[in-house]
């Protein structure tokens, strides 16, 4: 008989496997087992890789919070419902043959069709790409809401509202605005000389947001508490009470990696701010922020969980996201406040970055329009949410062409 346990030690006795369903949704559903001595009811979830558990995209489909058990070959990383609860996991290998590892895959294709998108190809493209610099110069203007109030909140301190602003897009939609309720508790003068050392930022930012390890024995988490007490007993903050989200993350955008990455970024690149308005280029505003993780995440997603070795750096796709959502905005913000604008330069800087592969660009670029760069990215997603979503034709200047034109001139 198997002594099957989870990758964390939990002793696993399945009293039914279930039904094998062959369908979509988790491979067997009504399974009954303890684990540990927890006696549990639900499905289970077969993969070759635990990764592939996000290569399926099962984090964002609410049929698989209920799966108690996730069963695979090789584990290479933990995974999350969408829930945010971590699933206990049986790694096989060694005990069956690859030949028997059910390969599971779930394709969700999407198509989203707009208004005018049998129309669309008839109007000229210099009136597409005027309208697209418009839409561009409406996207930063919005931006300055976000900017105008994290000067208030620092009495116009720009290095720190570059912190803060780095900190919102290192936590992506998911912890973003928890990233910065997080690092607006820090004081001031800690905030700033505590870039000296990334290992006291990490302490913070992970003690603040609830998540430091106080019952792991690494070195590593161990100096994170210590620091943290420490921290606290000088300060007394209260921490931030909303819980970070692991789910619907791919796993390099774990709240555990983007914090270390953002405290050693701060850290290594002292007067960020500086030098992001110096810098003209594309490529040095990239290289500016490339920065490594502490190497304990090298071999972790989680604290406590060691996994494959890979090193923890700001990809280049991320470093993109990075400059298209916070830097290239707050360039714009900070020479709008002085006086010093020149829109020309935001849309050659945009038109630097590779187009993104988000819905909107995919659905533009299948009607025919041309999508080569972040500039053409970025303007037909804020199109799409924008006007097309709402409806919003008769301001639209595409909607307002086909609207306009007499059908006598065209084709359709």
């Amino acid at each position: 008989m198997i002594n099957l346990a989870t990758v964390d030690g939990a002793a696993v006795q399945v009293l039914s496997v279930g039904n094998y369903t062959g369908l979509a949704g988790p491979d067997f559903v009504q399974a009954k087992m303890y684990i540990g001595k927890q006696l549990w009811y639900g499905s289970v979830e077969l993969h070759t890789k635990a990764s592939d558990w996000y290569v399926h995209g099962h984090e964002l489909d609410p049929h698989y919070n209920n799966v108690i058990l996730h069963v695979v070959w090789e584990f290479d990383l933990p995974i999350f419902t969408s829930k945010n609860a971590c699933i206990p996991t049986v790694v096989l290998s060694g005990f069956v043959q690859t030949d028997l590892i059910l390969r599971y895959e779930h394709l969700l294709a999407q198509k989203t069709h707009i208004n005018c998108f049998n129309l669309i190809d008839l109007v000229p493209q210099y009136h597409v790409s005027l309208w697209k610099e418009r839409l561009i110069v409406e996207r930063l203007n919005q931006k300055l809401v976000f900017f105008t109030e994290l000067l208030k909140h620092t009495v116009n301190h720009w290095e720190l509202v570059c912190m803060y602003a780095l900190a919102k897009g290192f936590g992506l939609n998911q912890n973003g605005a928890l990233f910065v309720e997080m690092i607006q508790k820090i004081p001031t003068s800690y905030l700033l000389q505590a870039q000296r050392d990334p290992l006291d930022l990490e302490a913070v930012f992970y003690g603040l947001l609830g998540m430091l390890p106080y019952d792991v024995p690494d070195v590593y988490c161990r100096a994170l508490v210590h620091k943290y007490q420490d921290f606290q007993n000088k300060y007394q903050i209260t921490a931030v009470f909303d819980r970070v989200h692991f789910a619907k993350l791919r796993p390099e955008n774990f709240p555990t990696i983007r914090l270390s990455q953002l405290a050693h970024l701060l850290c290594e690149k002292p007067q960020l701010f500086s030098q992001i308005t110096r810098l003209q280029s594309v490529g040095d505003l990239k290289d500016l922020l490339l920065v490594a993780a502490h190497p304990y995440w090298n071999t972790h997603y989680v604290f406590g969980v060691e996994g494959r070795e890979r090193k923890k750096v700001t990809s280049a796709k991320f470093r993109d996201l990075l400059l298209i959502n916070v830097v290239l905005p707050m360039k714009f913000a900070y020479s709008k406040s002085v006086g010093d604008l020149v829109v020309d330069d935001y849309i050659e800087l945009l038109e630097g970055l590779p187009a993104e592969q988000h819905q909107a660009a995919v659905m533009f670029k299948e009607l025919g329009q041309e999508v080569e760069s972040a500039f053409d990215s970025q303007a037909f997603l804020f199109l799409k949410k924008m006007y097309c979503d709402t409806n919003n034709c008769l301001n639209c200047h595409i909607g307002n062409y086909i609207l306009r034109t007499d059908g006598n001139d065209n084709k359709y």
